[in-house]
């Protein structure tokens, strides 16, 4: 049976190329999308199993809503990535419009604290599931000051979510992409699951109960 996996944010090359070898192996993909732009990021893969939800990440009810649809149109989430990637720009902080900086509160600080909280409600019911924190550095990118304090809050968010819910029955991974570009990254999170080889970046697993059964090499579905 073909797993379902759910990525927050699917306008980014990174999460594009991770949607892609999900769907190699014959899995359910779910890509979110904060744009409502989807003719800009559907191209190239054209597949019965992936489907892109427009997702208002300011909104705590979108958030639910998108959870509730997903289980009405496929019974399961099986596992999500909380993609944290840069959006690249090279303005300084005094340069920054007040509208920019709304707009990056409330898409990527609300909509990852209100999706994850969501996701951790879902799994821990269900004591199954699995959730990946994913920090996409995208060296190519030029950074400005909220990608900074967004790939910042990775880390924070990491430590915060381990302790927080460290006792539950769900799994909770951490990927940190550190210098390799997004073809490499997409790679290496994918076969960190299959092989559990740790490469250039970092994996951590913080679940106590179910991880040797959630994430087998046969996790992903056949090849």
């Amino acid at each position: 049976m073909s797993k379902v996996f759910l990525i927050s944010d699917i306008t980014n090359s990174f999460s594009l190329k991770l949607a892609k070898g999900l769907l190699d192996r014959d899995n359910i993909v779910i890509g979110l999308n904060s744009s409502f732009e989807n003719e800009l990021f559907n191209d190239g893969l054209k597949n019965r199993n992936f489907h892109i939800y427009n997702w208002n990440s300011s909104s705590p009810l979108s958030s639910t809503k998108i959870i509730k649809k997903c289980l009405n149109e496929f019974g399961k989430i099986d596992y999500a990535f909380l993609v944290f990637s840069p959006v690249g720009s090279s303005e300084k902080l005094y340069d920054l419009a007040t509208f920019t900086l709304e707009k990056f509160v409330d898409e990527k600080i609300k909509g990852t604290l209100f999706l994850a909280r969501e996701l951790s409600q879902l799994f821990n019911k269900s004591k199954n599931g699995g959730i990946g924190l994913v920090c996409n550095n995208t060296p190519e990118i030029e950074k400005n000051f909220i990608d900074s304090i967004f790939l910042g809050m990775y880390n924070v968010f990491d430590k915060s979510i381990r302790e927080d819910l460290d006792q539950k029955s769900f799994r909770i991974d951490s990927f940190n992409s550190g210098n390799m570009i997004d073809s490499e990254f997409s790679s290496y999170v994918l076969k960190s699951f299959t092989s559990g080889e740790k490469g250039k970046g970092s994996r951590e697993n913080s679940s106590k109960k179910k991880s040797s059964q959630i994430f087998s090499k046969g996790f992903f579905g056949r090849r």
